[in-house]
């Protein structure tokens, strides 16, 4: 993990040769060290160190969710931006865009008054962190995206009975299964009724009681047969119609108006929309 918080620069002043510093020169450098050193940042507190130092390993054992929660003790006993980048960067491991983007905002304004980063270091961090904040963007704008005029969203702007709306008749089980009870019971149908054929012209023939009996069964079963074709073949038709959604008409197609006529009356006006 790159850890914001751990990028230090030191700077140590050039020792003067001897005798280079008159008593003038020598109290003003006294004075200006005096300066800098009264506005000095105060030292974090020890609790700090101990709460950077386990949110640094539970992020480095991915354990995301408990370094949040460590960076903010650690931020809250001593408010230092860097930890702006350490939250960013385990919300994007979390996979919470938003915040990872909230936070990486903020780090980028605060890199420029970061003392312990050189220049070079501002450069980096600002071109990463202007990076992510580009990919978090392009992530969240879907979703920041206003819907249209009307309240309705993209996913909503199909009219009634396309697709995007609700799936069509053809994309239901029950429509396929229908289909195919009628196919098989119309192909049934059509043995058993030329069986039933073939056996009556044996019977015409020969005149035999087998015969007879055997085209009466098969007639039964040519009868069963259609109909349950028929029987299945208007439930899949009636319910492919009550299942397919009615386009609903233009509003303000047809209107009816009553107004006060003349002499006391009432006019009554009807009109369409073509």
């Amino acid at each position: 993990m790159r850890d914001a918080s751990s990028a230090t620069t030191s700077c140590e002043p050039a020792r003067p040769g001897p005798g280079a510093a008159s008593f003038p020169l020598v109290l003003v450098l006294w004075m200006l060290s005096t300066s800098a050193t009264a506005q000095e940042p105060a030292p974090p507190p020890p609790t700090y160190e101990i709460y950077m130092n386990a949110a640094r390993k539970l992020y480095a054992a991915e354990q995301y969710r408990e370094a949040v929660e460590q960076f903010e003790k650690a931020y809250a006993a001593h408010p230092d931006p860097k930890i702006y980048f350490n939250l960013a960067q385990s919300y994007r491991k979390l996979e919470e865009p938003g915040k990872a983007l909230s936070y990486y905002r903020k780090f980028l304004e605060a890199i420029p008054g970061i003392a312990e980063f050189s220049e070079r270091q501002k450069r980096d961090f600002t071109q990463e962190v202007q990076a992510r904040i580009e990919e978090l963007g392009g992530i969240l704008k879907p979703a920041a995206d206003p819907p249209p005029k009307g309240g309705r969203s993209h996913a909503d702007l199909s009219s009634p009975g396309t697709p995007g709306s609700r799936p069509g008749v053809v994309s239901r089980w029950w429509f396929w299964t229908g289909v195919g009870a009628t196919a098989l019971f119309t192909a049934g149908t059509i043995v058993a009724g030329l069986r039933t054929v073939a056996l009556n012209d044996e019977w015409e023939a020969h005149r035999k009681v087998d015969d007879h009996d055997r085209a009466v069964r098969w007639q039964n079963t040519t009868d069963l047969l259609l109909l349950g074709a028929l029987v299945s073949g208007t439930a899949v038709t009636a319910v492919a119609l009550l299942w397919e959604p009615r386009r609903p008409a233009p509003e303000d197609a047809a209107r009816v108006g009553v107004a006060p006529g003349p002499g006391g009356g009432w006019t009554v006006t009807l009109g369409w929309r073509f």
